[in-house]
């Protein structure tokens, strides 16, 4: 998830949706998001390979 809004961020924490995701599935921009998904995809292909 990505560009939360503060009360759209507190609606999630109470609900405990945040806390399933994790702290690694919310960033502020689209931009951080792609990029995090990058580096997953990369270590994930590296596991692969070796």
């Amino acid at each position: 998830m990505n560009g939360l809004t503060r009360p759209v961020a507190s609606y999630l924490e109470r609900s405990g949706l945040l806390q399933r995701l994790g702290a690694d599935g919310v960033f502020w921009s689209a931009d951080q998001a792609i990029l995090a998904i990058d580096r997953r995809r990369a270590r994930m292909a590296e596991g692969l390979a070796g």
